[in-house]
């Protein structure tokens, strides 16, 4: 009899505590997981914003596309080999993205923003972005076309 009481306590208190870790699952997939694509397009460019002023070209480059091509004929390749070369300095440098406009189709998202780098060296430099997204089966929303960087439409501001 006492058997039967200690193995029933001991089952709801392995049930009790499967019902926790359940319930913390959901509220941490309910917290991580955004609930639109505008808001999983912001998560990815506040990403790409902390990997580029903490120098980690693997954690920004994850967030381009394999088929990254824009017009001035750059690939992810080129991209990632830029993007080494700039984060490799040893000035440190704040990076802000300026209120992005995010317009979504279906599976393709377009994105305009003023993105200033603040360098204690150059000052404040100033681009107008334009970056459009494609939303892939693995690894969600990622750059595959960008302009405004490349230096044509470069401002440097005082």
């Amino acid at each position: 009899m006492a058997y039967l009481s200690a193995a029933r306590r001991r089952n709801l208190v392995v049930l009790a505590t499967l019902v926790v870790a359940g319930g913390g699952l959901v509220v941490y997939w309910w917290v991580t997981h955004p609930r639109s694509p505008e808001e999983a397009i912001r998560r990815v460019l506040n990403a790409m914003e902390t990997a580029a002023e903490q120098g980690r070209t693997g954690a920004f480059m994850r967030h381009i596309s394999d088929r990254y091509l824009d017009e001035a004929g750059y690939t992810k390749r080129t991209l990632g080999q830029l993007a080494l070369q700039a984060l490799r300095g040893t000035h440190s440098f704040e990076v802000v993205v300026n209120n992005p406009q995010i317009r979504v189709e279906d599976e393709t998202a377009e994105v305009e923003a003023r993105v200033l780098i603040i360098t204690e060296t150059e000052g404040q430099l100033s681009y107008d972005i334009t970056a459009r997204f494609e939303k892939e089966t693995v690894g969600g929303w990622l750059v595959v076309w960008s302009s405004g960087w490349q230096g044509s439409e470069y401002r440097g501001t005082e």
